[in-house]
């Protein structure tokens, strides 16, 4: 395709380089004015990409602190920022062993001192005699005061295997091990500070045993962490969300009670039983595919309620539940239909009084929109049209357009794509014949805007009115949802289908998966802020607590955890889920100073019984204020 100019550079007028709009005004340059409004406009942004380009071009792309990546390098290049690279490493070490060896001698000198025996019993006398004072300068049961009292207590110690760690201490540096496992254990043994080993921090960390299904001391830490007895009514809604995560299929051995965990494949003989099943029962089979969306979704049936029901006996509130646009999602959902019509909603059978809300996780339903567009063939076509010789949309770069599997699944991507700025720059450049493109472009911006909402400044900040927290059940966005962008999708299914075409015309429209998700989470959107703002004492919503982002992040601490495998084991992950529960409980007491009694019952005993945890839903807290 070519490419359309508005300006260039041009030394024809002046006698010199200048940058020369295609429309410019001017045809000879007379008097002062030496440029029009034009060109000026396009002065800033066409010098940006004129530096830009000397620098792609220059040698600064294999220099080593080039963040050009390596797959946008040719063969020569790639060989001689690795031949820097190795220089450059050279060079580190080199200067690294100098100055080690300038350190060695500065201490051999006159400026170190070797403490002898002596010196270190006076130096331990004085902590002692002086303790009264250091001790007396900090409010009782804080952390700095209890910090000096153990290592006091550890310098006197003679046996270090005999000191009993104060169970706030041990907080501390199970979130410091946390954060990094080998800062921690460099730390410790530089004997600058006494901190407990990593054998101990363990007892601490893997105090029950873990396996999955639910568990009764998890719902006492749910209910302690939301501290239910102080909480009002509205502070008790949450919404349930369920994701699934890629376990390595493998049995596994646990040493703790002799159990085999994990799975394996049996091949097509579950597909088989399953058909015999319903054989019997009298129901009608489909073939094997049929057979095994009706499984999987069958299977979330009992762990879904299940957690609800967990929750409402903990004094929770459900009103909704999460989930992205999986086909075992998709089937829980339709299993709760009734007469083949969408149900975006079911009554609670714990709360008869209150209902319970379907939801498609929006992120998702933005990656699925933008990868419809990719499967057609006018996206390259459109987008190309904002790379006319100099670039109108900054955000936008190569990996926007040429997307790989991974970029694919960058919400981060999809919602650049899909927004204002790209719609307005095409709007610019292509004039009435990309307007209804501009139209889906805006719709999905705005869409995203109204089920994103994180925060009460970004609307104000950014100048986006579809930002901004919802106030009350008569938000203009809600009026905008019901009336204007459900018919638009309505309006352009039906203009499609009406349409006398040869071909496939699924290709003229998103997929019918993300049309699903688009209705059920705006109809459950609209009746959930509704009913929230008839709660007492309810001033305000975060639409972006009904969002998976935090089993998202969830996942990615898993992951950290498990460093280059991650493709953990059950076993792996149930003892990862320990750790992280353990130091999401840790965070507050740390970072409030002030040691509370209840929070030591984590930490005061240690116990070996039983105890399953919970594994297949989290709980996403609420935004309501």
């Amino acid at each position: 395709m070519e490419s359309v100019f508005v300006a260039e550079m041009e030394e024809l007028m002046l006698g010199y380089p200048t940058i020369r709009s295609s429309g410019c005004e001017i045809l000879i340059c007379i008097g002062p004015a030496k440029r029009c409004l034009k060109c000026t406009m396009h002065r800033k942004s066409l010098f940006a990409m004129i530096s830009q380009n000397r620098a792609e071009t220059s040698t600064e792309r294999v220099m080593p602190t080039s963040h050009t990546n390596y797959r946008y390098m040719s063969a020569p290049d790639l060989r001689s920022r690795l031949t820097l690279l190795h220089k450059e490493h050279c060079k580190t070490t080199l200067q690294l062993e100098r100055l080690r060896k300038k350190v060695a001698i500065y201490c051999e000198e006159d400026n170190g001192t070797e403490v002898d025996a002596e010196t270190h019993d006076d130096l331990k006398s004085i902590v002692v005699d002086y303790s009264a004072t250091v001790v007396g300068s900090y409010p009782p049961d804080s952390l700095e005061r209890i910090f000096w009292e153990q290592q006091e207590k550890t310098a006197l110690v003679k046996n270090a295997r005999s000191m009993k760690w104060h169970p706030l201490m041990i907080r501390w540096c199970l979130y410091l091990r946390h954060i990094s496992g080998k800062a921690y254990e460099a730390m410790r043994r530089s004997g600058i500070l006494k901190l407990p080993t990593q054998r101990t921090l363990k007892d601490y960390t893997y105090f029950t045993s873990t396996t999955i299904g639910f568990s009764v001391e998890v719902d006492r830490q749910l209910m302690d962490a939301a501290k239910l007895s102080s909480c009002a009514e509205y502070e008790k809604c949450v919404i349930l969300v369920m994701d699934e995560v890629h376990i390595k299929e493998d049995l596994v051995f646990d040493k703790r009670n002799g159990n085999l965990l994990g799975f394996t494949s049996l091949g097509d003989i579950n597909d088989k039983l399953m058909g015999l099943e319903q054989f019997v029962a009298g129901e009608e089979t489909k073939g094997p595919s049929h057979v095994n969306a009706c499984h999987h979704g069958d299977q979330l049936i009992d762990p879904i309620w299940s957690a609800v029901a967990r929750l409402e006996r903990c004094g929770f509130n459900v009103l909704g539940i999460t989930a992205d646009g999986a086909s075992s999602n998709r089937r829980f959902f339709k299993i709760h239909e009734k007469q083949s019509h969408l149900d975006t909603k079911i009554v609670n059978p714990h709360a008869p009084e209150r209902s319970i809300f379907f939801f498609s996780d929006p992120p998702h339903l933005i990656k699925t929109v933008r990868n419809c567009w990719l499967n057609r063939r006018m996206w390259k076509m459109t987008l190309q049209r904002l790379f006319p010789g100099m670039r109108i949309v900054p955000k936008l770069k190569y990996e926007h357009i040429h997307l790989i599997p991974f970029s694919k699944m960058r919400v981060d991507l999809a919602a650049q794509v899909l927004s204002e700025s790209v719609a307005k720059a095409m709007e610019l450049t292509g004039g009435p014949v990309v307007s209804e493109t501009v139209k889906f472009i805006t719709m999905m911006d705005k869409f995203f805007d109204c089920l994103n909402v994180d925060n009460y400044s970004s609307g104000y900040t950014q100048r986006k009115p579809f930002k901004q927290p919802y106030r009350s059940a008569n938000d203009f966005r809600l009026n905008w949802l019901e009336k204007e962008f459900l018919p638009y999708l309505d309006q352009w299914e039906q203009s499609v289908l009406c349409r006398d075409v040869e071909g496939d015309k699924g290709n003229m429209l998103l997929s019918n998966e993300t049309l699903l998700g688009i209705r059920l989470t705006v109809t459950s959107f609209i009746g959930l802020v509704t009913y929230i703002f008839t709660l007492p004492g309810v001033t305000s919503f975060l639409s972006e607590k009904i969002n998976q982002d935090p089993l998202e992040k969830f996942f990615g601490c898993q992951r950290q955890r498990g460093g280059a495998n991650d493709n953990p084991t059950v076993t792996e992950f149930c003892k990862n889920t320990q750790a992280l529960r353990v130091v999401a409980s840790l965070q507050d007491d740390i970072f409030g100073y002030v040691l509370k009694q209840d929070s030591l019952l984590l930490l005061s005993k240690l116990s070996r019984s039983y105890t399953p945890i919970e594994q297949d839903v989290i709980i996403g807290s609420n935004g309501i204020r």
